[in-house]
């Protein structure tokens, strides 16, 4: 069982790493549905696995100048109050008939990541508005409005709040769509955030007992070895390559939604 949870850590972090948000969302349904861990063991166990891995990857992200702070903070802070609404939502809608929905949003972000670009269309040019609302962080080759910021990433935390994932799955796939930041500095920054994100929840849940030491060994040494190995994979992929990992991690991170909105019927 901890060799195979090595050997599976190490691959989603690989796939996660690459992608932006860690790899933990694949990792908790794996736990459940294979190993028969309770699902608060397995989120406790995954959050705190994610922390070295996230501070591996943003010392080497941070040497190669691909994180962008200042959208970081953009980004987390409404992500932070839209993931407590979203949490609080559980308790007054039924969450079980809207897995089919986010399921099918996230396969649909992924279809977008594998097309071109699109200049044109009522969903482009909306973006684009919402976009040119000021004040705004400016770089070389993006803009960010705060407004939109502030929108997008309280949709983020209200979907990760609401299903119980990482609002990073979302936030790399905001900033390449909605905000044309370069790839690398998109997962580098998503990265970032879960530094911070997964040591806070990681200690939470250990002060609540949901930390199994047997477990928490094979699945955060190989988490490092995955985000070691996804990193110096990185370096050798073109931009191209990994929008298109991100896309691809972002289909099974959709089908895996609907194959467990499925089974709870």
């Amino acid at each position: 069982m901890h060799l195979s949870l090595f050997l599976i850590s190490a691959l989603v972090a690989s796939l996660g790493t690459i992608a932006g948000f860690g790899g933990g969302v694949f990792l908790v349904p794996i736990m459940v549905m294979a190993f028969q861990v309770p699902i608060s063991h397995a989120i406790g166990v995954t959050a705190l696995s994610l922390f070295p891995a996230s501070l591996l990857s943003t010392l080497v992200n941070l040497k190669n100048k691909n994180i962008d702070f200042k959208l970081m903070l953009a980004l987390e802070l409404p992500t932070l109050l839209g993931a407590v609404l979203g949490a609080r939502l559980t308790s007054l809608v039924p969450t079980k008939p809207l897995e089919f929905v986010f399921a099918g949003f996230l396969i649909f972000l992924s279809w977008r990541l594998f097309r071109p670009r699109l200049n044109s269309g009522h969903v482009s040019q909306t973006i684009r508005k919402l976009n040119s609302f000021e004040p705004a962080l400016r770089s070389a080759s993006y803009r960010v409005s705060f407004f939109a910021a502030t929108l997008f990433g309280l949709l983020a935390g209200v979907l990760a709040g609401l299903f119980g994932i990482g609002g990073g799955i979302l936030k790399t796939p905001i900033m390449l769509q909605v905000f044309n930041v370069p790839v690398r500095i998109a997962t580098g920054t998503a990265l970032c955030m879960i530094v911070f994100t997964s040591l806070g929840s990681g200690l939470t849940h250990w002060q609540l007992g949901h930390v199994t030491p047997s477990l928490l060994l094979p699945c955060a040494s190989g988490f490092l070895a995955g985000a070691l190995f996804g990193q110096l994979l990185g370096i050798r992929l073109t931009d191209n390559a990994i929008t298109k990992t991100v896309g691809f991690s972002i289909a099974l991170a959709g089908a895996a939604v609907l194959v467990h909105a499925a089974l709870a019927l």
